[in-house]
Protein backbone atom coordinates (compact mmCIF):
# COMPACT_ATOMS: atom_id res chain seq x y z
CA UNK A 1 0.00 0.00 0.00
CA UNK A 2 1.42 3.46 -0.90
CA UNK A 3 2.44 5.87 1.84
CA UNK A 4 -0.17 8.66 1.86
CA UNK A 5 0.79 10.22 5.19
CA UNK A 6 1.88 13.42 3.39
CA UNK A 7 -1.25 13.71 1.21
CA UNK A 8 -3.63 16.62 1.74
CA UNK A 9 -7.22 15.64 2.24
CA UNK A 10 -10.46 17.48 2.70
CA UNK A 11 -13.30 19.18 0.96
CA UNK A 12 -13.85 22.64 -0.41
CA UNK A 13 -16.98 24.43 -1.56
CA UNK A 14 -16.82 25.37 -5.25
CA UNK A 15 -18.40 28.77 -4.63
CA UNK A 16 -15.87 31.42 -5.74
CA UNK A 17 -13.73 28.76 -7.51
CA UNK A 18 -13.24 29.58 -11.19
CA UNK A 19 -10.51 27.11 -12.21
CA UNK A 20 -9.08 23.79 -11.11
CA UNK A 21 -5.71 22.70 -12.51
CA UNK A 22 -4.47 19.13 -12.11
CA UNK A 23 -0.83 18.87 -13.12
CA UNK A 24 2.33 16.84 -12.90
CA UNK A 25 5.47 18.37 -11.43
CA UNK A 26 6.90 18.98 -14.91
CA UNK A 27 4.79 22.13 -15.23
CA UNK A 28 5.80 23.61 -11.87
CA UNK A 29 7.48 26.99 -12.35
CA UNK A 30 11.24 26.76 -11.70
CA UNK A 31 12.24 29.33 -9.05
CA UNK A 32 15.59 30.60 -7.79
CA UNK A 33 14.61 29.78 -4.21
CA UNK A 34 13.41 26.16 -3.86
CA UNK A 35 11.34 27.17 -0.84
CA UNK A 36 9.28 29.49 -3.09
CA UNK A 37 6.93 27.09 -4.83
CA UNK A 38 5.90 29.69 -7.41
CA UNK A 39 2.13 29.26 -7.07
CA UNK A 40 1.36 32.97 -7.43
CA UNK A 41 3.29 33.05 -10.69
CA UNK A 42 1.68 29.78 -11.80
CA UNK A 43 -1.79 31.26 -11.26
CA UNK A 44 -0.89 34.54 -12.99
CA UNK A 45 0.49 32.68 -16.00
CA UNK A 46 -2.60 30.48 -16.18
CA UNK A 47 -4.93 33.47 -16.06
CA UNK A 48 -2.85 35.25 -18.73
CA UNK A 49 -2.81 32.42 -21.24
CA UNK A 50 -3.88 29.06 -19.88
CA UNK A 51 -1.81 25.92 -19.69
CA UNK A 52 0.04 26.80 -22.89
CA UNK A 53 1.36 30.01 -21.31
CA UNK A 54 2.62 28.12 -18.27
CA UNK A 55 4.27 25.47 -20.45
CA UNK A 56 6.00 28.08 -22.60
CA UNK A 57 7.25 29.96 -19.53
CA UNK A 58 8.55 26.82 -17.84
CA UNK A 59 10.34 25.67 -21.02
CA UNK A 60 11.91 29.14 -21.46
CA UNK A 61 13.25 29.03 -17.90
CA UNK A 62 14.55 25.51 -18.30
CA UNK A 63 16.32 26.36 -21.56
CA UNK A 64 17.87 29.48 -20.02
CA UNK A 65 19.43 27.36 -17.24
CA UNK A 66 20.64 24.05 -18.73
CA UNK A 67 22.98 23.33 -15.79
CA UNK A 68 20.14 23.80 -13.25
CA UNK A 69 22.19 26.36 -11.29
CA UNK A 70 19.91 29.41 -11.33
CA UNK A 71 16.69 27.45 -10.90
CA UNK A 72 17.70 24.40 -8.82
CA UNK A 73 16.02 21.20 -9.96
CA UNK A 74 16.91 17.54 -10.47
CA UNK A 75 17.02 17.58 -14.26
CA UNK A 76 16.91 20.10 -17.08
CA UNK A 77 13.40 19.20 -18.23
CA UNK A 78 10.53 16.97 -17.16
CA UNK A 79 7.44 15.68 -18.90
CA UNK A 80 4.47 18.01 -18.62
CA UNK A 81 0.96 16.78 -18.06
CA UNK A 82 -1.97 18.97 -17.02
CA UNK A 83 -5.73 19.30 -17.20
CA UNK A 84 -7.60 22.52 -16.46
CA UNK A 85 -11.28 22.76 -15.61
CA UNK A 86 -12.89 26.20 -15.76
CA UNK A 87 -16.33 27.03 -14.42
Amino acid sequence: MPDTSHAARGTCELENIAHIVLATDGIFVPTENPEDEGWDQFAALYLAGGLKRIQDFVREREESDPKCWRYPRFKVRDDIGAIAISF
